[in-house]
């Protein structure tokens, strides 16, 4: 007899009742495939002060989970960053067509399209185009449309908008909306991230 039906027999209650709960816990905690490969996470923050909490291990318990605490702004022409990045598993975007996540943010959360025209390849604004997700308590899914992104209202006049290249695209940021004169802390949790093409 196992060890499962013998405490069940001793106390009336079968072994159904302790492998349940078990599946359970196993299926709650198992790992979506694009977080299968830790290569594909990392994260970053800015030389001024602002922090990475991950613990032991950046996925763990069925999601990616990190904590930031983003330092103030330090000076008019400076400012201070925080973010989760998953890098797109073909090196490149092309041929999305919406991405779907799964997340807890205790703060509003942008997603950002790593664009190397506006990046340190490009014209250096990092003026990339996002999208504003709503604070989640709970887990909680959304589809984002290429539609829904665009660039930043602060994007210097000298960048020149290209447009948005998938093709140029080879990572997603996600970074909880702090404000950026006082910075703060967030917490954030990703149990799934997916990259959506025609065929999907």
């Amino acid at each position: 007899m196992s060890l499962c039906k013998s405490i069940g027999a001793r106390l009336g209650l079968g072994s159904i009742f302790f492998i349940a709960p078990f599946f359970a816990w196993a299926e709650d905690n198992a790992l979506h495939p694009s977080l299968q490969n830790p290569d594909l996470w990392s994260y970053g923050a800015d030389p001024y002060g602002s922090k990475v909490i991950t613990g032991d291990s950046l996925i763990k318990d069925g999601a990616a989970r990190i904590a930031f605490e983003r330092a103030p702004k330090p000076a008019a022409d400076r400012n201070t960053w925080i973010e989760l990045i998953y890098h797109a598993p073909d090196g490149h975007l092309g041929g999305t067509q919406a991405v779907r996540i799964t997340y807890q943010c205790s703060e509003a959360l942008l997603m950002k399209f790593s664009q190397r025209d506006f990046g340190e390849d490009g014209d250096n604004s990092y003026a990339h185009y996002q999208t504003l997700l709503p604070a989640a308590e709970d887990w909680k899914t959304v589809t984002v449309s290429l539609a829904d992104f665009s660039r930043p209202a602060w994007t210097p006049a000298t960048s020149n908008d290209v447009g948005l290249i998938l093709e140029n695209v080879s990572a997603i940021y996600l970074a909880p909306a702090l404000d950026d004169s006082q910075g703060g802390h967030a917490t954030l949790n990703v149990k799934s991230i997916e990259i959506l093409t025609a065929a999907d």
